[in-house]
Formats: C-alpha cells, sequence, structure tokens
C-alpha cells in the first residue's frame, strides 16, 4: 500500500493524499481439514505481516480471503506452500479492481450531484435524496428527517422514520442501518434501495407500515464512508484523532460494551479490528446506541434491530463472541430462515442463518449483541450482503449489483417483519 504522494507532517497535522494498492493482492484459503483450519486462524493471529482479514470463518472448507500488501506477497505464499495448504489469487493487482470499480461507477454517474440507485454515491447526494423522500407526499406513506447524531469531524448523521399515512405513530420500531464499514458500499447502497421500496406500494408494505415504524440510516459511520470515496477505498474505521497519527480510527463495530476486547478484536490502534480505549468511545457509535435506548423507552419500543454489512450472503443472529446460543435462538432462527427464504426467492442466493461464531468467526464488542442482550431486542440481525462467500471481488462490487441486492433484501426484510411475533 503506497500513497500517491508523500505525506506532510505540518502543525501537527497528518496530510495524505490517496491510498494506492498497486501489486496487492487478495489469497482466497481453503483449508481442507479442521487442523488446518485451526493453523490458519493461529497464524493470521500471530503472524508479524500486516495482513488485511476479509474474511475468515472457521472449518474445514470454509474459505478465508486476506488482503496482502505487494511487499508481503512472496512471505505469505512461502508460508502458505510449506504448510500445504490450498490457496489460489482471486485479486492479482487490487488497484486494478477499485480502477474498474471507479470506471464502473463513473458510467452511471449521468448527473453528479443527484442521487442515483444504479451507481455508488457521496454521502452529500445520500443526504439530499433522504431530504427528497421526506419531503415527497406518498399516497400510503410518511417520511421525516431525523438527525442521529454528530461524528467525529462534525458530519450529522441522518436518517429517515417511515410510518403508515394513517394510524399511530407510535409503533414498534424496526431499525436498519448500515454503513458501520464503510469501505462495504453495497450496504449504504441497499439500505437506500430498501427505503425506495418501502415508499412504492408493493406486495405487503402496507402489511408492515401497519405493525410498524421503520427508521433508516444508510451511512452510521460518515467519516469513514466519505474517506473511501476521497482517500482510501480499502478504509474499514471511523476516523478518529486521524488528523495527529496514521494509526487512527476504531472499528466501530467492536466499540460496544458486549464482550469489549473479547474475541475478534484488537488493542492495536494499527489493526483494522481496534477496539478503542473503551466502549462507546466513537461519536457515531454512542449516538447510534442512545438513539436506540431511546426507541426501546418510546411508548412503542424497539422490536428489531437491524445491521446491515457485506460480504459473504448471511444472516449473522446473536451471540457474535460465544458459541452458546441464546436462549431465544428457535425465534431468531425462525425468523431468520423466513428472510433467507425470500431473498432465495428473488434471485436465488442462499443466506446461510446463524451466529458469527458458528458460521464467521468470534466476534466480541458488536453492535447486534448489544441490542439483544442490553435492550431485549429478540429480533437483531446483522446481514451480510453480496457477494458470496466464495466471490472474489470481495467488497469491490459493480454498481449493477445495487438494485438485485436490494430487491432480495427488501424481500427478505419484508417477510421477517411479518413473521415477528
Amino acid at each position: 500500500m503506497k500513497l500517491a504522494t508523500a505525506c506532510l507532517l505540518l502543525l501537527g497535522v497528518v496530510c495524505a493524499e490517496r491510498v494506492h494498492y498497486f501489486g496487492d493482492k487478495v489469497f482466497q484459503i481453503t483449508p481442507k481439514t479442521e487442523e488446518e483450519s485451526d493453523w490458519l486462524h493461529s497464524w493470521i493471529e500471530s503472524t508479524t505481516i500486516k495482513l488485511d482479514v476479509w474474511r475468515n470463518p472457521k472449518g474445514a472448507g470454509r474459505a478465508t480471503h486476506i488482503h496482502v500488501k505487494a511487499v508481503d506477497v512472496e512471505s505469505v505464499t512461502e508460508v502458505l506452500k510449506q504448510k500445504a495448504i490450498n490457496f489460489t489469487i482471486t485479486i492479482d493487482d487490487l488497484e486494478k479492481v477499485i480502477n474498474r470499480e471507479h470506471f464502473h461507477n463513473q458510467l452511471f454517474s449521468y448527473n453528479t450531484g443527484v442521487y442515483s440507485f444504479d451507481r455508488f454515491n457521496r454521502y452529500s447526494e445520500i443526504d439530499a435524496q433522504l431530504t427528497q423522500f421526506a419531503n415527497t407526499n406518498y399516497n400510503h406513506a410518511k417520511v421525516n428527517k431525523f438527525v442521529m447524531g454528530t461524528t467525529f469531524e462534525r458530519r450529522q448523521i441522518n436518517g429517515i422514520k417511515i410510518t403508515a399515512k394513517s394510524g399511530p405513530s407510535t409503533k414498534p420500531a424496526i431499525w436498519v442501518d448500515g454503513g458501520i464499514h464503510p469501505r462495504e458500499w453495497i450496504s449504504p447502497a441497499t439500505v437506500m434501495y430498501l427505503a425506495k421500496l418501502l415508499l412504492q406500494p408493493i406486495q405487503n408494505v402496507d402489511k408492515v407500515l401497519a405493525k410498524y415504524d421503520i427508521y433508516i440510516v444508510p451511512v452510521v459511520n460518515v467519516d469513514g464512508y466519505e474517506f473511501t470515496h476521497t482517500g482510501d477505498r480499502m478504509w474499514r474505521k471511523t476516523r478518529s484523532n486521524c488528523r495527529i497519527s496514521r494509526c487512527c480510527g476504531v472499528d466501530p463495530n467492536r466499540n460496544w460494551a458486549n464482550n469489549f476486547g473479547g474475541a475478534g478484536t484488537s488493542t492495536d490502534q494499527c489493526s483494522e479490528i481496534y477496539r478503542g480505549t473503551q466502549p462507546f468511545s466513537e461519536p457515531c457509535v454512542k449516538a447510534l446506541s442512545d438513539y436506540l435506548r431511546s426507541l426501546k423507552n418510546s411508548p412503542g419500543g424497539l422490536k428489531s434491530y437491524w445491521n446491515v454489512h457485506a460480504f459473504s450472503e448471511l444472516l449473522l443472529t446473536p451471540i457474535g463472541y460465544s458459541t452458546t446460543l441464546p436462549r431465544d435462538y428457535a425465534e431468531i432462527k425462525r425468523v431468520g430462515d423466513i428472510f433467507a427464504a425470500a431473498v432465495q426467492k428473488t434471485y436465488g442466493r442462499r443466506f446461510e442463518v446463524g451466529p458469527p461464531s458458528r458460521i464467521l468467526y468470534p466476534v466480541g464488542g458488536g453492535s447486534m449483541d448489544w441490542t439483544y442482550e442490553n435492550l431485549g431486542v429478540v429480533y437483531s440481525y446483522g446481514p451480510e450482503l453480496r457477494p458470496s462467500r466464495n466471490a472474489g471481488n470481495g467488497f469491490i462490487v459493480s454498481p449493477t449489483e445495487i438494485r438485485p441486492s436490494g430487491e432480495e433484501f427488501t424481500a427478505g426484510f419484508l417477510a421477517a417483519a411479518l413473521a415477528m411475533k
């Protein structure tokens, strides 16, 4: 990973141009046995090579995806060959793949500054579309725009509340957010597509709005999301203290109180999974938790929470940090399976349902566990959207995937909402 131009240290401010990834590769590593899987996880945790782990499930036959810097490719290749572990290179030059994504995205940029459902948008365009939603008169729904909070860099985190055109506006709430990990561009785009479809008279929307108020925040980590457009396409964390340090930011989905500092987190400030100094240290995380708590304490309460990610085509359920299943797991899984079935009916995609600790990897400090354990929100989910777990492109998705992702997620969401008790 290199910088386009040298960083300058001026008046205590670290200045960085766009990050490039010339020659960086993505390895897909598939252990044949449980022993190989155990070794792979141990090596990833202990190696001094700085790896960017995109996907790291446990178990034989489950592919791990690792982004490796160009200078480390030879070393990683040698280690894997010595252990005789199967691997392939799914991305030979990450810079070329990012540039191709940018080119394809520009093809759909007919009117810069105006939101398009056919491309990946800047936050100002997303925010303008939220305003447009709120200012439009719909036959079946009302839309109110709200401010969830403010980021470290003083940007507003905005969302919309969608309610039925008539009837009480204090029904139980369902919350959907995206963009907590900013490099997962398909997440905000899909959440925005959900909002679009909820405001159209499609099947089951009226039934869901008759039961619930829907809160949608497309981008939680606004600072990080903007930085993926202007500085580093692969940025994962917040932007806390990035003006004074190159090792900056916190993984906002490791910054929650439940099992803070547990599995799948790091105390290394340079790590992609750095947990932060304490729970809720990040303004966007604190703002989100405060808003969710206020909804839980409101007359209607908080019925369901959806924290939308990419990639792997999974529906993650509590508990993330433990293989012990929660007492409500049968009900959580029942509704999750209904979501997955509706998704599959749309475009044939198969979402696996289960706790991260069992189908992906253990993770502490996540939002889904906090809403389940602290707020008692049984229907707490973490969808992992397109592409599939075996796709080589990972977070780099063509804008042509936005529409099918939005349609299949909306179908699953509506089916799940109607199935909740």
